[in-house]
């Protein structure tokens, strides 16, 4: 492996790992080394695989020297750590297994799967890094050099310490090997006389649930092994509740770089690096000389931040490039339905809600089971949590959690008018692992948000005369906001995209909501259906509690994401009223009051 840096964007505002070949292996063999990394991280993006941002080629003085920009993810690695418990262990292998599947789904072979080049990116979330050894399969092409493929002994499977070309299944033997260090703090015993079963329980007898997925994962021969996807299910079942783990041990403080970035391969002396604040230092030194002086700053000595940048609350001009319009920006392009499966069968649903939304519906047989909703929103109001922690250029904090939802919010460093929340929601009244959900949704949004090229997909066409260009804010005549509200100059306080507005009484608790909705009419248990204005409607009784009541009234058709003829609606809501019939009475009166002002329906 080469060296990795940790260094500064000044431009973005975000740590990087810069990886070069060492020095003393600069020219084009050691160029064609990097670029081969770089082919085979950049051919897709996963949750749990670090990112490769960009790859910088310079020349100078007849020499060519090529550097990876990576995601730099400040957890740490798992190697040197107190033992973990088997559900956390198993956690962290079901995460790696699901990258695997990705990486071989792609004709990639990692083979260097171990505790060292894990590294964790959040609370119980891991990622899999360092691909300098990885093999292409049907290509013969290895990044390491053509004298065999870089293996780590402990971890590799028998058939790559022979010298035979890797298979996926050689990185299951690696998943489980590194599974069973985890726990037992050691690779796998090479000795014949000492049993798997008696190094688990060495370690603890509630190793034993694991011993025999292990057995199988770390069966000599390869077409004996399970598939990388029967072990991800397995591992999940032994995991558990994602919510039920305890965190990750810490690791004893150092003043390196992690293993994962300085470890060399099988039959190479191991290099110390610098210690880590003076190695950015260096790096930025190093950099100058190399002509990158624009994209890195080092940190200072006291290790508060960047020598040289903007206030987290300053511009972020690589986010609102990749942002563009709020408005046109597809919210569907922060998720992904193939990333669910684990938990059913995944359909994304690009019309369920109000323009500022996506969702995510996963399903049993011919039943939704829960909505994994990802919606654009305004800035989080001072009440909502702050953010537990950052992933580049976005803040995460924990929303609600209880037995039928579990959220998130997400803030994006200078661009205060613009968030993202995700909420995983029970809909069949079951027991189902929503926070887990809700961070496999996380994930996927950060990792679209904190990359560097863009922009964002934007919404795709939208038919002629859709609300999708209306402002909501603007469609209820203040004459009849006044029969409510009671007041002449009642503030609009608008939602996402003006695609929702609320007012408030100046006195008294009354309210009104009005959000645009699609594909159609509510059709709730209590709906009533009616006509407002010569066009189709329900009533709503109780929509958002006791003594209130909604009214949702069709606008303009447009044909579905599958093909059918589908409706987008006003939904207008009055809460606060001293009675369920006053409630009632007033929405359908502003309903009225709004319908000639809607497109042809």
């Amino acid at each position: 492996m080469g060296e990795v840096w940790l260094a500064y964007d000044e431009e973005l505002g975000r740590d990087v790992a810069l990886k070069r070949e060492p020095p003393g292996s600069l020219g084009a063999a050691a160029v064609d080394r990097l670029g081969a990394e770089a082919r085979a991280v950049a051919r897709f993006r996963h949750p749990h695989v670090v990112t490769l941002y960009d790859r910088i080629r310079l020349r100078r003085l007849g020499r060519t020297e090529s550097w990876l920009v990576m995601e730099y993810v400040p957890g740490g690695n798992l190697a040197d750590r107190p033992p973990l418990p088997v559900a956390l262990a198993a956690h962290v292998g079901a995460q790696l297994a699901d990258a695997l599947g990705a990486l071989h789904a792609e004709g990639i072979v990692h083979c260097d799967v171990k505790p060292g080049n894990v590294v964790v990116s959040g609370d119980h979330v891991v990622k899999l890094t360092d691909f300098g050894a990885a093999y292409r399969l049907g290509t013969q092409e290895t990044v390491t050099s053509n004298s065999g493929v870089g293996f780590t002994p402990g971890y590799a499977a028998p058939e790559v310490a022979a010298g035979r070309p890797p298979l996926p299944a050689s990185d299951v033997y690696s998943l489980g090997a590194t599974v069973y260090a985890l726990v037992t703090q050691r690779p796998v015993s090479p000795r014949a006389d000492v049993s798997l079963d008696d190094e688990l329980l060495a370690a603890g007898p509630s190793t034993r649930p694991l011993g025999e997925l292990l057995r199988a994962l770390l069966r000599a021969d390869p077409g004996q092994r399970p598939g990388v996807a029967e072990a991800r299910e397995r591992l999940w079942e032994l995991a558990g509740p994602p919510e039920e783990l305890p965190p990750f041990p810490a690791r004893e403080p150092e003043t390196t770089l992690p293993a994962s970035y300085n470890e060399r391969r099988h039959a190479r002396q191991r290099v110390p690096v610098p210690a880590l604040v003076g190695a950015a230092l260096l790096a930025v030194t190093a950099l100058v000389a190399w002509g990158l002086a624009g994209w890195l700053a080092g940190r200072p000595a006291d290790g508060r931040g960047p020598a040289s940048h903007s206030s987290a609350t300053g511009s972020s001009p690589g986010l609102a490039r990749l942002i563009g319009d709020p408005r046109t920006l597809n919210p569907c392009a922060l998720t992904s339905a193939p990333a669910f499966t684990r938990w059913g069968d995944a359909h994304l649903s690009s019309d369920y809600g109000n323009f500022d939304r996506c969702d995510v519906l996963l399903s049993s047989g011919d039943d939704d089971t829960v909505d994994v909703e990802v919606q654009l929103t305004t800035a989080p109001s001072p009440a909502s949590p702050r953010p537990a922690g950052t992933s580049g250029r976005v803040g995460v904090a924990d929303g609600s959690a209880d037995s039928g939802a579990c959220g998130r919010t997400l803030t994006l460093t200078g661009l205060p008018r613009v968030g993202v929340n995700i909420v995983a929601k029970a809909l069949d009244g079951a027991r189902h692992p929503l926070c887990a959900i809700a961070d496999t949704a996380t994930d996927l949004a950060v990792a679209r948000l904190d990359r560097d090229s863009g922009p964002l997909p934007r919404r795709p066409g939208v038919a002629s005369g859709s609300l999708v260009g209306r402002d909501a804010c603007t469609l209820l005549p203040a004459a009849a906001l006044r029969t409510v509200t009671g007041a002449d100059g009642t503030e609009a306080r608008p939602g996402f995209g003006n695609w929702s507005c609320s007012w408030r009484a100046a006195t008294g608790s009354d309210y009104v909501r009005l959000r645009f909705d699609r594909p159609q009419l509510v059709g709730a248990d209590n709906a009533r259906p009616t006509r407002i204005g010569g066009r189709q409607a329900v009533v709503l009784p109780q929509d958002d509690g006791p003594d209130s009541c909604s009214a949702d009234i069709a606008g303009p058709p447009y044909t579905s994401q599958d093909g059918r003829h589908a409706t987008e609606t006003v939904l207008v809501t009055v809460g606060g009223a001293d009675s369920e019939a006053r409630a009632c009475a007033l929405a359908t009166k502003l309903a009225t009051a709004l319908a000639p002002h809607l497109p042809p329906a």
